[in-house]
């Protein structure tokens, strides 16, 4: 894999974001995503895994712009290899922790989302900015993990939230230095990976049912994906994603 690395340290799985500057999403990262999860998978000893990322402002970005403006609005693959790379997190069979070292942005934050147990430092910001280039989002993706209020804020505005406000929501578990946050992570990555393993199973299932993940996922995200693939064929789309590249305001034609 070029961009996304797995590796066992004892019975912890550590799945590492690498794809400089920014940790951006294209196509074959989502598809490595979704590679080094199944390895998680796969491995017996892996109890549970630790998400991270090389860098030292971003967690990830989000999509790469560049590559999804570009895509054919009728190629379901690029939809596909999303789905694969983002859903391996939220239905990973083993319990994640995040250790977020820095901004996270829609796809990313979404990556962040699907995780159990998550940890940052105090700096990171939070978003899912995909209205302002003509994608519904994560708004799925956040109801499962966030309150309503603060998924229609983000959602419906593009604005971030600081890893403080998510913190005060009991979204973050706990905000560490830098200089910790890998420590910190793996040190309960380590913990919980001396429990029971079929309990750690049981009970993530459990976890599963209980907020309906199935549904929230499958249905709902299905529903947004199916709405972003009609949008991509509109005008709009494709002079959303230019403005932005072009770092100039859009020029929107509506209906």
């Amino acid at each position: 894999m070029e961009f996304v690395r797995f590796e066992r340290k004892g019975n912890v799985g550590v799945v590492t974001l690498d794809r400089a500057p920014l940790n951006a999403f294209n196509k074959q990262m989502y598809l490595e995503l979704a590679e080094a999860f199944q390895l998680v998978a796969d491995d017996k000893e892996v109890r549970t895994v630790l998400l991270r990322a090389e860098g030292e402002k971003f967690f990830s970005a989000g999509n790469d712009v560049h590559d999804f403006a570009d895509s054919d609005p009728n190629d379901t693959g690029y939809i596909e290899a999303v789905n694969a790379g983002v859903g391996a997190v939220f239905f990973c069979a083993k319990p994640v922790i995040c250790a977020c070292n820095g901004t996270a942005a829609g796809a990313g934050f979404s990556a962040v989302l699907g995780s159990d147990i998550v940890f940052s430092v105090e700096k990171a910001k939070f978003g899912m900015p995909e209205i302002k280039v003509g994608v519904i989002g994560g708004a799925p993706e956040a109801s499962y993990s966030l309150p309503n209020n603060v998924v229609k804020y983000m959602v419906l505005t593009g604005e971030t939230l600081s890893a403080a406000d998510l913190c005060r929501i009991g979204f973050i578990h706990e905000l560490v230095a830098p200089e910790e946050l890998y420590g910190k992570a793996f040190a309960l990555a380590e913990k919980m990976s001396k429990y029971p393993p079929i309990a750690l199973k049981y009970a993530k299932q459990s976890l599963k049912n209980v907020f309906q993940l199935d549904t929230v996922i499958n249905d709902y995200a299905s529903y947004d994906r199916a709405r972003t693939a009609e949008h991509k064929l509109h005008p709009d789309f494709k002079e959303a994603a230019k403005a932005f590249l072009e770092k100039r305001e859009p020029h929107y034609i509506g209906e």
